[in-house]
């Protein structure tokens, strides 16, 4: 069922239009993306990376964010935390190994 939420997570706008289709919590739902998010951040290699972008993502009504670590010629996500704060900034450049 996880791998189904998954494909419908990948195909709609919001968590709200997934927990529709879903039937599950907005909770259920976020979970099912965060165990997502984690397993394939894990599973990335940072061969090839050259050149690394932050962003920061709002959701909701616009006050939850997210920072957001990605390869800019990859056009691949590498890492997601929480928050936009310098502490959370940080945590993404700690993700890159020094060449």
């Amino acid at each position: 069922f996880e791998a189904y939420a998954i494909q419908v997570l990948q195909a709609v706008r919001s968590k709200v239009q997934a927990q529709e289709l879903t039937a599950l919590s907005w909770d259920q739902v976020d979970r099912v993306m965060e165990r997502a998010v984690t397993r394939d951040v894990a599973r990335r290699s940072l061969e090839g990376l050259r050149h690394a972008g932050l962003d920061e993502k709002s959701f909701g009504k616009g006050h939850d964010y997210v920072s957001v670590l990605h390869d800019l010629e990859g056009r691949r996500v590498l890492e997601v935390v929480p928050e936009r704060t310098r502490e959370a900034t940080d945590t993404l450049w700690a993700a890159i190994p020094e060449p």
